[in-house]
């Protein structure tokens, strides 16, 4: 009998996956705990939608990889390092797989394109979303994010989902980036590598693999004929009412918030 199915949302960061995560929560899958689906307001101002656990997991694993705030090391990433970290987790994966295996589930956490190749083995039944966004609006997107007003509300909310050792660590590292790779943070290019980087690791990650491919811009523009394809690709059943709700979730004010 095939498990049901998980839907993870795969995407780059500033690409729409808090629009994308909450129009499948109110399709009927859930992806987390309600108190964490409205965290990261500072970001999107009805919240990122983002499991605090998969949170906890992935941005320990990016930043023992050395990837969570280098975006040069992002685009040559040492892949021994990464797994090395990530296999630190496994435990910690596999008991968040298993508490939540049963029924239909799912999570997102933008940055896990990194993390994923080495933790995918634990889903059963893992059903890819796979939503991109135009490159060069992510890319400024992303650049934004890296100013001061947003980076450091950023840090704050995000610090207790670190151990203990990497909260020691991350501060003083933080502050060290600021300074010594100040000049690549105003880079409007390097933001725009990174990006195509980044799809290309998720598209060699998603293929062979289950995955419905979703254009944000088509999302938004023909939501329906999105959603059709959603609740297909997840083979669930919702009802009018959950319906209704998910296209509602499709606002203009949403994706200027990916801005």
């Amino acid at each position: 009998m095939t498990p049901p199915p998980t839907a993870v949302v795969l995407t780059f960061p500033r690409s729409g996956s808090s629009l994308l995560a909450g129009v499948v929560h109110r399709l009927g899958i859930p992806m987390g705990a309600e108190g964490d689906l409205g965290l990261g307001r500072h970001l999107n101002r009805h919240g990122c939608h983002e499991d605090q656990e998969m949170q906890r997991i992935s941005l320990n694993i990016l930043f023992e990889a050395g990837l969570l705030l280098d975006l040069e090391r992002r685009l040559q990433i040492d892949e021994e390092r990464l797994e090395r970290a990530a296999r630190r987790y496994d435990n910690r994966m596999r008991t968040f797989v298993q508490r939540n295996d049963g029924s239909a589930w799912g999570f997102k956490d933008p940055s896990l394109l990194y993390s994923l190749p080495y933790l995918h083995h634990h889903l059963s039944n893992p059903r890819y979303l796979v939503l991109t966004r135009n490159a060069e609006a992510t890319a400024r997107s992303l650049y934004s994010t890296f100013r001061s007003n947003t980076w450091w509300p950023e840090l704050r909310e995000k610090l207790p989902l670190f151990g203990w050792r990497n909260r020691l660590l991350l501060v003083p590292h933080a502050l060290s980036l600021r300074i010594t790779k100040r000049s690549g943070y105003h880079e409007p290019a390097l933001f725009r590598r990174v990006v195509e980087a980044g799809h290309r690791r998720i598209r060699e990650f998603a293929r062979g693999r289950p995955h419905l491919a979703i254009e944000l811009e088509r999302l938004a523009d023909d939501p329906e004929m999105v959603l059709d394809k959603i609740v297909a690709f997840l083979e669930i059943e919702p009802d009018p009412e959950q319906l209704d709700a998910a296209r509602s979730f499709v606002r203009p004010e949403l994706l200027t918030a990916q801005r």
